[in-house]
């Protein structure tokens, strides 16, 4: 039996399939495979895959400067998918994000 990875639901033309369980952060690609998230040091993994707002593949050499990104870590904690989000984008995840704290700390 095959399992699909969770992800949000599209909600309207447009909207891309990020995992509901995706963080948010700021990434900054130094020289691949070394990245800061929020300023410290992460590994992006062999394979990873960036997808910018059109949910185009990018190579990480194409991406400059710091970008607003959600994010799916692998499991040694490296950074393996990357959404450059809109401003539409991050709020709904910082909202789905709340809304599961939220709920977790009512357990």
């Amino acid at each position: 039996m095959l399992f699909a990875p969770r992800t949000a639901r599209a909600q309207g033309p447009g909207q891309r399939p990020i995992p509901e369980d995706a963080e948010l952060g700021r990434l900054e690609i130094v020289v691949f495979p070394q990245a800061l998230l929020d300023g410290r040091p992460v590994m992006l993994g062999p394979g990873t895959r960036i997808f910018d707002e059109q949910n185009m593949i990018r190579p990480p050499s194409t991406v400059q400067g710091v970008q607003r990104v959600a994010f799916a870590r692998g499991t040694m904690g490296e950074i393996t998918r990357v959404w450059l989000v809109t401003d539409a984008e991050h709020r709904e995840i910082a909202a789905r994000i709340t809304a599961a704290r939220r709920a977790a700390q009512q357990r």
